[in-house]
């Protein structure tokens, strides 16, 4: 950071003996850690090593240690993260939580930039699993039992969702480049947590409105073009479900039901591969400047992990033997145009 007072303005690095930092107040250590952009130790003890981590620590840094020998064990247990040389002294590769094997410093650069990728990639996964396994499924739930709705989706295809279908688009989101340059942006806070009110908001109220929303409309919109039964005639009706509903038998509605669970589920898969994979997939970038098939974001998974959703979900869909098994039924062609 550069220094605020002009007497110093031109000062970025700074050169401190092990006995001055033992002279050092709290009130300068502020000044070491804020106003200069490199520190030099010289004739340093371990415990003078030890200090200066802890001061930086309480001045908010996310401290690394690297270290080769018995003298720096006290400082590595101390910082946030112990790098040890590969060639070190054993106590101190038993202490450290990375070991440089072939002591190449620049190996550091690739492994904050590939963990900051790891990062930023695991919560774009989790947009992907929060809208359809969690939110729409609990909307659901709550359509059933308590507005006593007959069942939204069959109890099959909720394993199916969570456990096949957010499953395989999350792999296709394991694969993507980075948006920027992870290298340019500050450490992370430590109380900056991975799952954290940003994402949960993200994935239930903006995605997971339309994941949500358009799947109930389109099963609702099913019974009322294809039968006599309005909306209203479908609340507070589960425990008439099994002897019929107005003029119809149970035989009858139950066909008519499981077409509109076709729907609800048709929809939910269209809303998670065309909407949720491709927006999820960028958070700084629009989505057609990180277009997967661009070279600098090309991510062919993204492509592979789609054919497999569409191709499987249009098998149980239209397949006679997996309409038994999910208790599914073919989706007219009605309904992909409104989709």
């Amino acid at each position: 950071k550069q220094p605020k007072n002009d007497h110093v303005h031109s000062v970025k690095s700074l050169v401190i003996s092990g006995n001055e930092i033992d002279l050092v107040t709290q009130e300068e250590w502020k000044l070491l850690c804020n106003y200069y952009d490199e520190i030099l130790l010289a004739r340093a003890t371990p415990s003078h090593k030890q200090r200066c981590i802890k001061e930086m620590q309480s001045n908010g840094y996310v401290v690394g240690m690297i270290g080769d020998g018995l003298n720096d064990v006290p400082a590595m247990k101390s910082a946030d993260i112990g790098i040890a040389i590969g060639s070190g002294s054993k106590i101190c590769l038993q202490t450290s939580s990375m070991i440089l094997l072939d002591s190449n410093f620049s190996y550091l650069i690739n492994c904050i930039q590939n963990s900051r990728l790891c990062y930023e990639n695991m919560r774009k996964m989790m947009l992907i699993y929060l809208p359809s396994s969690i939110a729409a499924q609990f909307v659901f739930l709550i359509f059933n039992s308590i507005l006593a709705t007959p069942p939204l989706l069959p109890i099959y295809i909720f394993l199916w969702i969570s456990l096949f279908l957010d499953f395989i688009l999350s792999l296709g989101i394991i694969f993507e480049e980075p948006e920027e340059n992870l290298l340019i942006k500050g450490a992370r806070l430590k109380k900056k947590h991975l799952f954290d009110l940003r994402i949960l908001i993200h994935g239930f109220v903006y995605i997971g409105f339309y994941v949500t929303f358009f799947p109930i409309l389109n099963f609702f919109l099913y019974f009322l073009i294809y039968t006599d039964l309005n909306i209203s005639d479908l609340f507070f009706t589960y425990k008439n479900n099994q002897l019929g509903i107005l003029n119809y038998s149970s035989t009858e509605f139950f066909e008519y039901l499981h077409t509109a669970q076709t729907v609800c589920f048709l929809t939910l898969v269209l809303m998670q591969t065309f909407g949720n994979l491709f927006s999820s997939r960028t958070r700084y970038l629009s989505s057609i400047k990180t277009f997967p098939i661009l070279k600098k974001h090309r991510n062919i998974a993204i492509f592979i992990v789609f054919l497999i959703v569409i191709f499987t979900t249009h098998l149980i869909v239209y397949l006679p033997y997996f309409n038994r098994a999910f208790d599914t039924r073919p989706v007219p062609l009605i309904f992909y145009p409104i989709n």
